[in-house]
């Protein structure tokens, strides 16, 4: 079940409101340029077909931070596992399945004006 958190947080590169969510990755860190790309190109296309602003991937938590604006948010997270999971088959990388990750959910952000 996704949940909205009252935590509020500056957004510095946006004028209007925006939100993100988490999506863990449970892939090991040297199999994360499969899916990230050279240069980000694969987290680009990302955003450019789901129409979220930013994805980026936080090694040392081993989770993607995906912003924008929240109805585009469900879907850019299914895209990007539905990417991790091509990926993984593709290159028959193995996942730690060892990880324990906390549902995802989502943050409004409230930008000053």
């Amino acid at each position: 079940m996704d949940t909205i958190m009252d935590d509020c947080i500056s957004h510095p590169s946006s004028n209007e409101s925006s939100f993100y969510t988490n999506v863990p990755s449970n892939l090991l860190y040297e199999d994360m340029k499969h899916v990230i790309g050279k240069s980000g190109r694969h987290l680009h296309l990302l955003c450019e077909s789901t129409g979220v602003d930013k994805i980026w991937y936080n090694k040392g938590r081993r989770m993607f931070h995906v912003w924008g604006k929240r109805s585009c948010l469900p879907a850019a997270s299914e895209a990007l596992i539905a990417h991790m999971n091509k990926v993984t088959k593709r290159y028959n990388l193995i996942a730690d399945d060892s990880l324990v990750y906390e549902a995802v959910s989502y943050t409004h952000l409230t930008l000053p004006t």
